[in-house]
């Protein structure tokens, strides 16, 4: 993306901006689904229970809002409970991060956390 660098109040030069496109993607590269398998060692956790490891899940993303799907455990297709919360996490536990944290709306789909909640619909330990 290119965008005018401003000086006083007028545009002096172009120039690419490093995080928005500067590789060269398009919006459909940027909105890609994004597969996580098992080299990234994912593991789910459905509410407050242990996290535990599954084959592979894909993210999907939109403008408006992020979809965990196709999430599969021991070679099936996991089916979630609709209404909970699901946080999908990565790497070993010594080097662990958050993927994903959403509500699951039917059995194979979980919709971004930030798409189904406003801030006095959390418990009061989470925030958006």
């Amino acid at each position: 993306m290119t965008a005018p660098m401003l000086t006083g109040n007028s545009p002096t030069r172009a120039v690419t901006h490093p995080t928005m496109g500067s590789g060269g993607e398009s919006d459909s590269d940027i909105l890609r689904p994004v597969k996580i398998e098992t080299d990234r060692e994912p593991r789910l956790q459905i509410d407050d229970g242990e996290p535990f490891g599954i084959d592979s899940a894909e993210v999907q993303r939109d403008v408006e809002r992020s979809t965990l799907t196709n999430v599969t455990c021991n070679g099936e297709p996991y089916a979630f409970t609709a209404g909970t919360k699901v946080t999908l996490w990565q790497g070993p536990p010594e080097k662990t991060s958050i993927v994903f944290v959403g509500k699951a709306i039917d059995d194979h789909n979980v919709l971004d956390l930030m798409s189904t909640e406003t801030d006095e619909e959390l418990e009061d330990y989470e925030s958006i």
